[in-house]
């Protein structure tokens, strides 16, 4: 796919691709509007959005911590992902909707860490999100099966984390055994099959 992609954008002239490009501004005004600001319009955009945004503060703070080379605090992610998985009240079949959202939308950011190569962060707010998701069962109506789905993506997500930060090996399996022989939910009950690639 990759290739074939490369062979498109080879053989297509110069001038066709400024062409697309053009048509695409058109039809999108507000990336064209975003595209001609200067870069300190920009960064006020992205703080003013982050101050009504928990989820997208936390990832700024991850990743700004990261650009320096400073230790990273996870617990304004922690806080974030508590928030959105186990809100007050009761999530009625009507609500589950938004509230299902809200988790997919949260693994979507914990997905770009990993892609930005914060394997062993995504490892841990994984496990996070998952205990999290354990405690809010009773508080959920999931006659959809919606939070099932929803525990299959994260678990993947923690298992490619896994791959990528190659934790060690004996406390990861101690904690996979623990969730496995403890959870309610069976939540990594095949992990040694599962985890073979990261165990040995």
């Amino acid at each position: 796919v990759i290739q074939v992609a490369v062979g498109l954008l080879a053989a297509e002239p110069a001038g066709a691709a400024a062409t697309k490009a053009s048509r695409r501004l058109k039809a999108d005004p507000v990336r064209a509007y975003l595209e001609g600001l200067d870069k300190a319009r920009l960064v006020e955009l992205l703080i003013a959005q982050a101050d009504d945004d928990e989820l997208l503060r936390s990832r700024l703070e991850v990743d700004a911590a990261a650009a320096q080379g400073a230790a990273v605090d996870l617990r304004g992610y922690r806080r974030v992902i508590r928030k959105v998985i186990n809100p007050r009240g009761f999530i009625d079949y009507r609500s589950m909707y938004d509230y299902a959202r809200g988790i997919d939308d949260l693994i979507d950011a914990l997905a770009d860490q990993l892609t930005a190569g914060s394997g062993g962060q995504v490892v841990d707010l994984c496990e996070y999100a998952l205990t999290c998701m354990e405690d809010a069962l009773g508080n959920v109506d999931d006659s959809s099966g919606r939070l099932g789905d929803i525990k299959q993506r994260l678990c993947g997500l923690h298992h490619d984390a896994c791959l990528v930060a190659r934790p060690d090996p004996v406390g990861l399996a101690e904690r996979l055994f623990e969730w496995a022989l403890h959870s309610d939910w069976e939540t990594f009950l095949d992990g040694a099959a599962t985890y073979a690639d990261v165990l040995g």
